[in-house]
This record gives C-alpha cells, structure tokens and sequence, in this order.
C-alpha cells in the first residue's frame, strides 16, 4: 500500500515536473516573464510553507505561542523582485551551462538560503542569528539534495534529462554550497536580528 502510495506520488509530480519543464522549453526564448513570474511564486509559496512549518513546529517544541502578526511583507517583496531579477538574468545567459551554474548558485543556493533565513527570522524563534544562519544552510542543503534524487528519479523514469553525466549533479551541489555561503554572509550583514 505504502509502496503504491509512493509511486503514485512520484509519478504525479512527474506529470506535473513534465508540464513545467516543457512549458519553461517552449517558452524558453519567447515567454521570459511568464517564466520569471512562475518561479517568484514558487519561491513565495516555499517562503509560505517554511513559515508555516517553523511556526507549528515551534509551538511544539517550545510549548510556547507564536505571534502570527510577524509574516513580514517586505519579505515577500524582497523574495519576489530576487526570483524575478534572478530568472532574468538566468534567461539572458546564452550559455546553458553557466546558466545552469548561476541558477543553482545564486536561485538554489542564495535565494533559497534567503528565504529559509527569512522564515526563521520572521518567526521570531528565540535563537541566535548564527543559529538561524545554520539550521538555514541545513534546510537549504536538504532541499538541494532532494532536488538532485528527484531529478534522478524522474529521468530513470522518463525521457527526460536532466543529467547528462555525474559530473553535473555534482556541479549543481557545488553551486549550491556557494550561493548557500553567499547567503551566510548576507545573514551576517543584516544587522536587524540578535547576535
């Protein structure tokens, strides 16, 4: 049953990986900021969603009371003008190797490194900022992972390719870990958390 349930999962997020991916190959040249739109509102919903989670499961463990008045509208500002700029400079990269290279350095690493950083800090957890900084370069690094077994999953599973070698699964981790240290040192430059 488990079994099943799993498969069906994965093949659902296939069609539906399938669609977008063929839409952003379709699109590519013509459609940019549909493109750019669609990817500052996944970044949104994903900013949403961590929100979401962090303030449950600190209530949990915490025992304590979350203040749902701190969801931050500068954050979703901030979020939506990066992803969009970000996609932008994505779509004027001609080589789609060092696109590829910048969007997971600075789309999966730094922007999701901000957005985790951002969760964190408008929850109010009661952390420390370098805390925040670590347990964002875990969530980031997770999440980058997952992306690189999901994407081997789809492509053992259709005709899609997202690989072509090894070398590039490793090269989008690598990117990664850079945007994720890119966003670090912008977490230790913002001056409006406790230290």
């Amino acid at each position: 049953m488990l079994k099943e349930l799993i498969y069906a999962t994965i093949l659902n997020i296939n069609n539906n990986l399938t669609r977008l991916e063929s839409y952003i190959v379709r699109s590519r040249g013509s459609q940019p900021i549909k493109i750019c739109m669609i990817y500052s509102i996944f970044f949104i919903t994903a900013y949403l969603l961590l929100y979401i989670i962090l303030n449950y499961a600190l209530q949990l463990v915490l025992k304590k009371k979350i203040n749902k008045q701190t969801l931050q509208k500068k954050s979703f500002i901030l979020i939506a003008l990066s992803s969009v700029t970000i996609f932008s400079i994505v779509f004027l990269i001609k080589d789609p190797e060092l696109a590829n290279r910048f969007q997971h350095a600075i789309a999966g690493g730094f922007l999701a490194m901000l957005i985790s950083y951002l969760a964190f800090k408008d929850s109010q957890v009661e952390i420390n900022k370098l805390q925040i900084i670590l347990l964002s370069a875990l969530v980031v690094t997770f999440l980058g992972v997952l992306n690189e077994i999901l994407e081997f999953i789809i492509q053992i599973n259709t005709n899609l390719v997202f690989a072509d070698n090894l070398n590039d699964t490793w090269l989008d981790l690598t990117s990664n870990f850079f945007g994720i240290m890119l966003g670090s040192i912008f977490a230790l430059l913002d001056n409006k958390i406790k230290k």
